[in-house]
């Protein structure tokens, strides 16, 4: 079974459908609750061993992918959205847990080149606001 293979990322079109962003190598979807630390002393012992406490914080939906660049105009249209700060729907699916869907700002671009003539990329995006969760049937 090739479950990496279908962790993949999709943007919304003008025809708001949601195309492929060519991504061959890596990827991955880092979600992050960040806490917030509320850690107080006891007022009785204020000298007392501290007991840990949190609630939490501002949590974050960051996709990351790289590889081969594969030029296309779902690939012009992500480049569009980072070099003018844009947010664009975009849809990523993880294999076997579900489709996160919702604004994006992609955040980076990064291209390589070598002497066997493959140009690579590692982009990057975070969800912003609301990220709309459906689990995997």
């Amino acid at each position: 079974m090739a479950l990496g293979r279908e962790l993949i990322i999709k943007r919304k079109s003008s025809s708001e459908a949601f195309d492929i962003v060519c991504v061959v190598e890596q990827r991955s979807l880092n979600i992050n609750n960040e806490e917030v630390d509320t850690t107080k002393p006891e007022c009785e012992n204020p000298g007392g061993v501290l007991k840990y406490s949190s609630i939490g914080g501002v949590q974050s939906v960051r996709w990351s992918g790289s590889g081969a660049y594969v030029s296309s105009a779902t690939q012009a249209l992500v480049l569009q959205d980072i070099l003018g700060q844009t947010k664009s729907e975009y849809q990523v699916t993880v294999p076997s847990v579900g489709t996160f869907e919702g604004p994006m700002t992609m955040i980076s671009a990064n291209f390589q080149g070598d002497k066997s003539g493959e140009l690579t990329c590692d982009l990057a995006g975070v969800f912003d606001g609301s990220v709309v969760f459906a689990a995997a049937s």
